[in-house]
Formats: structure tokens, sequence, C-alpha cells
């Protein structure tokens, strides 16, 4: 039971910029997961290549006299535990801007530290805990470079100026796309408070307690309501994996529960 979401923005840096000898990058699937692939379209550089192989970096390669393609390879994770990935276009950045002596793409690089730190845009709030960063979309061609950012946040941040520091800490312009404020309740409120009753009567679990969230579900998008249920920990096939699926037993606990919760909450005045 969820009594608790950040607060998320969604937007994108932008900047015109020649990146010499890359022609065009494109990374990512959606902007709320970390991007696990990317691939950079490069001028033809057989060192390059070699310095590749010989670094063991993980990547594809497949060079012509024309073009170098190379595909970094990184893990995904959803937007709200960057720190569970490795985002492919930091690897991208990381390497070609060390090898090149690019100062911008190194630069770029180290903004993928998943909480903001590297560039002053931190913050920890009590209850909903440290801010996180996700750079999901990478995007360049005719010399114009686009970071999409998922960035979240606690109840006692101040997101105008950590995303002003962002941009300023890598000189480009940010633009906001939408904005979700944080959703807190508190734990002892009568509808957390019986959301919780209803739960603990049905599994017996007594000593659980309900969550705060990086992720944002459409609680959100009603007035006082919470998220309840219906992932259970523990379990394969979570929200957002691969193969995402439930467990038939724990859907025929999810309905008693539902159940009671639904009784329980017509009683309250």
């Amino acid at each position: 039971m969820i009594y608790a979401e950040k607060g998320i923005t969604h937007g994108k840096l932008t900047k015109t910029i020649g990146l010499d000898p890359i022609i065009a990058m494109d990374g990512g699937v959606v902007s709320n997961a970390v991007c696990d692939s990317i691939l950079v379209s490069l001028k033809p550089d057989e060192k390059f290549a070699k310095y590749l192989k010989e670094n063991k970096i993980d990547c594809d390669i497949n060079s012509s006299k024309e073009l170098l393609l190379v595909r970094f390879a990184g893990k995904t994770a959803h937007g709200s535990t960057p720190e569970l990935g490795l985002s492919a276009a930091k690897v991208a950045f990381e390497t070609i801007g060390r090898y090149y002596k690019n100062e911008f793409l190194s630069k770029l690089a180290t903004i993928f530290d998943n909480n903001g730190k590297t560039f002053q845009g931190y913050s920890h709030s009590k209850e909903l805990g440290d801010s996180t960063y996700n750079f999901g979309l990478i995007k360049y061609g005719d010399q114009k470079l686009t970071l999409s950012v998922d960035f979240r946040y606690g109840e006692e941040a101040k997101p105008e100026e950590s995303l002003k520091n962002l941009s300023s800490y890598v000189g480009m312009d940010f633009i906001s796309e939408s904005v979700a404020p944080y959703l807190l309740y508190d734990k002892k409120s009568p509808l957390v408070s019986t959301l919780m009753k209803a739960y603990k009567r049905e599994t017996m679990r007594f000593f659980d307690k309900p969550l705060a969230i990086g992720g944002g579900t459409y609680a959100k998008e009603a007035p006082n309501t919470v998220a309840f249920g219906a992932e259970w920990d523990s379990r394969p096939g979570g929200m957002h994996s691969p193969n995402e699926h439930m467990i038939v037993k724990d859907f025929i606990q999810d309905i008693a529960i539902y159940a009671r919760a639904i009784y329980m909450l017509g009683k309250v005045k």
C-alpha cells in the first residue's frame, strides 16, 4: 500500500553543438527507463574501433569506408530506480569523450550519477528519500543534441532550482514538458490506516508497513486517493520488468483484500 509518491518533472535538455567525429546518435526507448542501447554513427576510424575492442567496451561494431557504427550496451531499469541499471549513453559519452578528448561529452557523462549530486541537483526528503534523475532518450543529428529528463523528488525538494543547476552545469537549455506534484498522506489518516487494516486481516502480515515510492500512479489524478496494490514483494515478473505477469494465487488474494477494503471504507465516517 502506497501512502507517498515522489513528484515527477519530465522535460528535455537541448543544445546545438558540433560533436565531430559523431554524425548521429539514437538511444533509449522511453524517458522513464534507463537507456540500455545507443547507436552512434561516426566518421570512419579503425583506430577507435580497435580501441573499443582492446578495452573490452560492451558494444557491437560495424565499419565501412563511409561510416563507423557502434551500438553501446547498458542495462535497463525503471526511471524511478536508475541506480539498478547502467546507461548505455553514459558508457558512450565516457568512452568517446575520453578517446577523442571531448570535454563536453566527458562532462555530460558525469550527470548520470542517478541522484544529482554531481551538479548540485540532489535533495533528500524525510518521507520520500533521495532525488533521482534518468536520461532515457538521447538523440543527435544535424548538430542538435537532445536528452530527455525524468526527475523525481520528495516533499522537501526545490525542483526548479535543481533543474536550473543541471542546465547550467552542462550548458544546455532545459524545456519542461510535464509536472506531477508529489503525493503524501499521513500514515495514520483514516484512508491509509483503513486500507492497511484490510490488508493485514487478509494476509496476516501484521508487521508490514505502507510504502513511499519513486514511481507515479494515477492516484495523483484524483482527490483523496492512494495506490493500493497489487504487486507483491519478492515475486518475479514485477512491474515494468520483461515478461510482466501476476501469479494466480496472488491475484485471488488481491480480490479478497480489495473486497474487505471496500467494505471497511464504506463504514468510515
